[in-house]
């Protein structure tokens, strides 16, 4: 890997996302504004829209250390302040983690795959509940 992200960001205007890495062979600390094209705020699928841009070719080296979940967390930020919301408001939708949820998940017995999948899913459309356990 050729470049390590240290801070990831959102810019309101014009809708970007703003990487601070570090290219690992120079040292050298750089500043990137990815521009967020073709989203507004009645963009339905976010998740699909984050997986857009870290896949993107231009992009893909520079947000290879990045989660996807971070990615998506920054997206809704932006979708929200076109709609009007405040910045309190953003972070205050994400009180619970979903990543938590499934290092969780993941510490559990093994054959709770299908548990551990629907968490992910349902975490990527806010819905952060556990699964119940079948038999307890």
């Amino acid at each position: 890997m050729l470049y390590k992200a240290k801070l990831c960001g959102v810019k309101f205007s014009p809708a970007s996302i703003v990487l601070i890495y570090q290219h690992t062979e120079n040292r050298t600390i750089q500043k990137r504004i990815i521009p967020l094209q073709n989203f507004s705020k009645y963009s339905g699928f976010i998740p699909l829209a984050a997986e857009r841009l870290k896949n993107n070719p231009v992009h893909r080296d520079y947000l290879k250390a990045v989660s996807q979940s971070q990615l998506e967390k920054l997206h809704i930020i932006q979708q929200d302040h076109m709609q009007g919301y405040s910045l309190q408001h953003s972070l205050a939708s994400f009180h619970l983690d979903p990543l938590d949820l499934v290092k969780d998940c993941s510490q559990e017995s093994a054959g709770s795959t299908e548990n551990c999948q629907e968490l992910t899913w349902g975490s990527s459309f806010g819905q952060f509940k556990k699964p119940e356990k079948l038999g307890s």
